[in-house]
């Protein structure tokens, strides 16, 4: 974990050849500024060795109603309590949405296109229920 910024910037990684989520730990990963991982662990060569198929998830700074992190990849089900003037019923109680690194808003936000962005959402209203790696099913269920 680094603090900078007014908010903590962590990672956890997503492991494509074994299939698994790692948290990041400086002691046994290390993230270089062009996006490659180096691991202690899987090295050979002076202890490290590039494992470009790790990839690094980033923390996006907010967490859900449960207090759990939430970071890029994640599918979180999005309550919705809007009041939309249609006798106080919404037409969309609820959503699954991806949440990924919007490059152009240079913003994170949900992938599929929806009346409202993650900004709008507050953290009572996402529970993150898993990720697309490890879950991608959950976005096929249900949008």
């Amino acid at each position: 974990m680094i603090q900078g910024m007014g908010r903590e910037i962590k990672f956890r990684l997503w492991d494509a050849s074994k299939k698994v989520m790692h948290d990041y730990n400086q002691s046994t990963f290390l993230l270089q500024t062009d996006g490659r991982v180096n691991s202690h662990e899987l090295g050979i060569l002076e202890g490290y060795s590039n494992t470009a198929q790790l990839l690094p998830l980033q923390y996006i700074g907010r967490c859900d109603i449960d207090g759990m992190d939430i970071y890029e990849g994640d599918i979180v089900e999005v309550q919705c309590d809007c009041d939309i003037g249609y006798g106080g019923s919404c037409p969309h109680s609820s959503e699954r949405q991806q949440i990924i690194w919007d490059e152009e808003g240079l913003k994170y936000d949900f992938n599929n296109s929806s009346q409202y962005g993650l900004a709008d959402i507050d953290r009572e209203s996402m529970e993150v229920i898993g990720n697309i790696y490890e879950n991608p099913e959950l976005l096929e269920d249900k949008q």
